[in-house]
């Protein structure tokens, strides 16, 4: 028995040597793919238009869904006498004409201002806009077109009186906002804007004097094409004199600002627009 066991362990052996070899014959022996790579063929790419989100007029944020606050009407706080002029310009690049340009209001798309184009440079402006304006202009030539906007807001009476004053962002999947406060007497409402044709899902990250802050709630938001979502910061990381916020977009392009105001006591002091400033460094410029 045990002859035969070692006489077919060697005819077992043999037979796995046997299909090694084969396989080793057959591979040398299937051709290679001897097809010669194709060369990289051009492809024309048109120039993308530019486009800018300009923020708001200034809202107080007892007028933010869901608050609970309301005023006495002998003490209405509304800044009746506020305007604000939204500003667009477009220049010449190179031996183009610079493009036209049009500014529509977020969410009904009606028509806000529009930039014709002159020999240079082609200016425009608007005065009371009621919403987030969208500046867009069309490249006339190879090269995506320059476009710049800015807002202006003042206000003489009511809790938000001062003058504030931003330039418009292009969307971004990520915005650095430096500034803004929600200590005692202060607001700070964020505003997300989505111009694009998808949703965007937004996250947030806050800092404060003493570090990175956990923040009351969900950080997640979820903002719908063409329209906006107004985060107040005073509910979700309170009593912060100093922030830093990070908004990170996901699915789309987002603009985002901070709306910041305060108040000593009964009397306003001050109004600001935070909008996106370069990402932390060890060096900046």
């Amino acid at each position: 028995m045990r002859v035969l066991s070692v006489v077919g362990r060697t005819v077992w052996a043999a037979v796995v040597l046997a299909l090694v070899a084969a396989v080793v014959v057959l591979a040398g022996r299937v051709p290679a793919d001897s097809a010669a790579p194709r060369a990289a063929a051009p492809v024309e790419v048109p120039p993308a238009p530019s486009v800018l989100v300009c923020p708001g007029p200034l809202r107080l944020a007892t007028e933010q869904d869901g608050t609970d606050a309301d005023y006495d009407p002998a003490f209405d706080p509304s800044p009746v006498d506020a305007t604000s002029l939204l500003g667009a310009v477009t220049s010449r690049r190179g031996d183009e004409q610079p493009a036209p340009a049009a500014g529509t209001r977020l969410g009904d798309g009606a028509a806000a201002l529009a930039v014709a184009p002159a020999v240079e440079a082609g200016v425009a402006g608007a005065s009371g806009v009621q919403g987030p304006v969208v500046l867009r202009a069309e490249p006339t030539g190879d090269a995506p077109p320059w476009l710049a906007g800015a807002l202006a807001w003042r206000a003489g009476t009511g809790d938000l009186r001062g003058l504030a004053a931003a330039s418009c962002q292009r969307p971004a999947p990520r915005t650095w906002l430096v500034g803004g406060s929600t200590a005692f007497g202060a607001s700070a409402r964020l505003v997300l804007l989505n111009p694009g044709a998808t949703p965007a899902s937004v996250t947030l990250r806050v800092w404060g004097p003493s570090g990175a802050l956990e923040l009351a709630g969900a950080p997640e938001y979820l903002v719908v094409p063409g329209e906006e979502e107004v985060v107040l910061l005073e509910g979700v990381a309170a009593e912060q004199p100093h922030m830093v916020v990070e908004v990170t977009a996901q699915g789309g392009l987002v603009a985002a600002y901070l709306q910041d105001s305060r108040t000593d006591g009964l009397v306003p002091a001050g109004v600001d627009l935070v909008t996106g400033s370069a990402p932390p460094a060890t060096t900046q410029v």
